[in-house]
């Protein structure tokens, strides 16, 4: 982040893909609202999410407590469900395998260059 110029007080909301430890472990130091999707937020409290925590040794951090979201925006490109995330429609959560992924659309409509 201070690479790009960026402090933490700059975040303003951070999306969780999945609740891996190497996802969640940092966000003890941030103090902006967490998103996660709401089908992740209910497997978190699945036995076999428990079971593999322990195992893995990744406990959910203190105070952990994700607001939930949907994807009911509907079809994005190939993309069955997705939801804006911004009020541009620019920024734009899609369902993967496994996992939930964040899209970024330039001013023209093209894919954001995340090298950039």
């Amino acid at each position: 982040m201070a690479a790009a110029g960026l402090r933490l007080d700059d975040v303003s909301e951070v999306i969780l893909a999945h609740a891996h430890g190497d996802h969640i472990d940092s966000l003890v130091h941030v103090r902006a609202p967490v998103l996660m999707n709401e089908a992740e937020l209910r497997f978190l409290s699945s036995p076999m999410a428990r079971v593999m925590r322990r195992v893995l040794r990744q406990p959910l951090p203190s105070g952990f407590a994700p607001e939930a979201f949907a994807l009911d925006g509907g079809p994005f490109g190939a993309f069955a469900r997705s939801r804006a995330l911004s009020g541009d429609g620019r920024i734009v959560a899609v369902e993967t395998p496994g996992h939930v992924s964040v899209i970024c659309v330039d001013g023209s409509g093209r894919l954001c260059d995340a090298r950039r």
